[in-house]
């Protein structure tokens, strides 16, 4: 059996997370534990750390991790404290340490004070047999506060209804897309994660004549 190993890192620390076959066979949603010297801790806003299977703020501790970002000080504090490294990153954490990504920090949709994560609903998207991408975020028209766009690859033409029909038998109401636009690729970067701030810039007429 090939020895394929899932692994995550950042470039300020190297790497931190890995996930060996055995890993990936008994937790195929996990990105890993931490690597021998490395401490990972899932925390609330107030840098407590919260129980297994709570979603929250993923911190790391390690030797030889660097404290501050050269020439930008604010970054450097909200990233750096207390000997901890914060990359901006949403995940759970269960019992044996396998931690679960949940999404950035900064693309929590927030809905009338109901908030949820971009990738619940990608996730529910990509179980679509004819959707092949999904990138959801958060849109913001007045008086809903923040909801949810979703810009989907298909195999096939699907209709907004079909979307939302298959949406609304597997997830709550509040986080059903407001729009869902069929885009014929992703803009990415070279590491192959999508740009969902090029989406936004690039379909903002779009969305905004789909919301109205």
């Amino acid at each position: 059996t090939p020895d394929i190993r899932e692994m995550f890192g950042t470039n300020e620390t190297g790497l931190l997370l890995t996930a060996r076959p055995a890993d990936q066979d008994a937790h195929p949603e996990a990105i890993g534990r931490a690597v021998d010297g490395i401490e990972a801790v899932v925390v609330d806003a107030d840098d407590t750390p919260l129980p297994a299977g709570e979603v929250g703020y993923l911190r790391f501790r390690g030797p030889g991790f660097t404290d501050a970002y050269l020439n930008a000080p604010e970054e450097g504090r909200r990233a750096f404290r207390d000997g901890w490294f914060y990359p901006g990153d949403l995940a759970a954490m269960n019992d044996a340490g396998y931690v679960f990504f949940k999404g950035r920090a900064d693309d929590i949709i927030n809905n009338a004070g109901v908030k949820f994560y971009p990738i619940e609903v990608e996730t529910v998207l990509l179980a679509h047999p004819e959707v092949v991408e999904a990138a959801v975020f958060g849109w913001p028209p007045p008086p809903h506060g923040e909801v949810a766009v979703a810009c989907l690859v298909t195999r096939s033409a699907l209709t907004a209804r079909d979307l939302r029909q298959f949406s609304a038998r597997r997830m709550a109401a509040h986080k059903i897309p407001h729009a869902f636009l069929l885009v014929p690729e992703m803009p990415k970067n070279p590491m192959g994660k999508i740009l969902k701030s090029r989406l936004k810039q690039e379909l903002r007429q779009q969305i905004n004549e789909r919301l109205r």
